[in-house]
Order: C-alpha cells, then structure tokens, then sequence
C-alpha cells in the first residue's frame, strides 16, 4: 500500500463507537467515501466489482454515486470527489485521484474492517 492509514474504532460524544480511518490530510475524499459509501460487505464488494471490470478491460470507465461522494474509475486513477463539498470555492480536499489499484485494496480492507466491527457491536 502507497499510502499510510489506520482503521480504528472512536467513540462519539454519545457514547456509540464508530469505525473510522486515518489516512493523509490531501486524501479526506477518499476518507469520506469509505466511511459514508461502504456500510457493509457487500457495498465493498459491489464498488470492487466495478473497478474490476475496468482493471479487467471490460469496461474503458465506470461511475458510481454513494451518500457522499461519486467515484470516476479509469483503469490507471479513479477520480474520488465529495459532491456534498464539490461546489464551495473555499473547501479543501473536496476531491483525489487515487491508482485504481489502491483504491480497490482500501475498500477490500475497509469492508472486511465493517464485517469486523459489526460483530463487535452486537
């Protein structure tokens, strides 16, 4: 993995836990897609699928719109933007172009971390 990051549980003001991740500043886009689009196994698994038939040559571009944000796979870089920010001139690290490769793998280890969480919590 090219980039650093670190899946933890937090506890909120409330007294929940919630599952999040650390990653660099520049990448909060990608931070928010995981934490607001993947909620299970099988959202990973669905997005994974996606960016497969790209990597695979079956598709040349895929799009996909979750809670939060909309991702543009392109076989080399997938184009993560956060449309809730998208339009406010002064928001930083409303978007980020990831290899497509490490973005599969942070979905694959973000949804398997979800799996994990939810057995936890119930």
């Amino acid at each position: 993995m090219e980039y650093q990051y670190k899946i933890k549980t937090v506890t909120l003001s409330n007294g929940l836990k919630a599952l999040t991740i650390d990653l660099p500043e520049s990448m909060g886009a990608v931070a928010d897609f995981l934490i607001s689009d993947i909620s299970s196994e099988l959202d990973g698994l669905r997005i994974n699928k996606l960016i497969d038939s790209v990597l695979d040559g079956m598709c040349e571009y895929e799009e996909a719109r979750g809670n939060a944000c909309r991702i543009e796979i392109n076989k080399e870089y997938t184009r993560v933007v956060n449309y809730l920010f998208e339009q406010l001139e002064d928001e930083e690290d409303v978007e980020y172009s990831i290899k497509t490769t490490e973005l599969r793998k942070l979905v694959q280890e973000w949804a398997i971390e979800i799996e994990k969480f939810r057995k936890q919590v119930n």
